[in-house]
């Protein structure tokens, strides 16, 4: 059987990187992270409602690291009252962790709380899209994997994981301003013909933490993404479609645990 191309690299070239990881807004640091701020155009883009964004947890031990951010995301919460709270994907990083990583995520309280898969759910074949869903619905969280959730005007579809799941464009488009939500930016690149992108105003992305490790003046080292550091982190713009695609570093760890000059974040989103 001939295999599936995925590497679409051609497309890259329509996207135009906005900002970088030195252009940051953080209004707010926490004890072990810190809150990145993006204004979304146009103005009414989001109807008034402020979104929070956060990704990759990788839940491990010593457990003490990731109760820390939760406690960081419950600050920013208490402080700027978002009305959407988006986990996007990886949330442990060993199935023990589960349990405990759920019972976390349960005690974020915003209206609505909405979540995409990630690599490292995927990678668990014997645990179903979903029983994903059952555990995330626990913590109060809605697993949007190849599916709409719209409210107030607002429409976000969650694509399938890239490396483990079948990423594929909606069928249809409801009104209003509509967010892709794709744990891997390689996904976005798979879906970025330009008709697609022309029927959202927005992307939100982690999986890449940001390269985790940054050298100053030349960017992250690597990432796992089959583009390199072409997508590692920050606002990017299509050129043809003018959609908005944000890469966020993440919040835990892969391989080991180590960050330099890639700090953990959170995402507040406003218009």
């Amino acid at each position: 059987m001939e295999a599936i191309n995925l590497n679409y690299r051609h497309r890259l070239q329509d996207w135009q990187r906005i900002s970088d990881y030195g252009a940051r807004k953080i209004v707010k640091n926490g004890k072990t992270s810190v809150l990145t701020h993006y204004v979304i155009d146009p103005a009414q883009a989001l109807n008034g409602k402020k979104i929070m964004f956060f990704s990759d947890l990788h839940w491990d031990q010593p457990s003490e690291v990731y109760h820390a951010f939760i406690e960081d995301i419950n600050n920013y919460i208490v402080e700027f009252s978002p009305d959407i709270l988006i986990f996007g994907g990886d949330l442990t990083t060993y199935a023990c962790y589960l349990e405990e990583a759920l019972q976390a995520l349960a005690t974020l309280n915003v209206p609505i709380k909405l979540a995409m898969p990630g690599n490292w759910e995927f990678r668990r074949r014997w645990i179903s899209t979903e029983r994903w869903g059952g555990y995330f619905a626990e913590a109060g969280f809605q697993l949007l994997c190849q599916q709409w959730f719209s409210t107030d005007g607002l429409s976000f579809f969650g694509v399938d994981d890239f490396k483990y799941g079948n990423p594929q464009p909606p069928k249809s488009y409801p009104a209003g301003f509509r967010i892709m939500l794709a744990h891997n930016p390689d996904a976005v690149i798979l879906l970025s013909q330009r008709d697609l992108l022309t029927n959202f105003g927005l992307i939100l992305c982690g999986h890449t933490h940001g390269g985790q490790l940054r050298l100053p003046g030349f960017g992250a080292l690597s990432t796992s993404s089959i583009y390199g550091t072409h997508l590692d982190y920050g606002h990017f713009r299509n050129n043809e479609s003018k959609t908005d695609l944000l890469i966020s570093s993440g919040l835990g760890y892969t391989r080991f645990k180590l960050r330099i000059n890639c700090q953990p974040e959170v995402l507040l989103l406003t218009s």
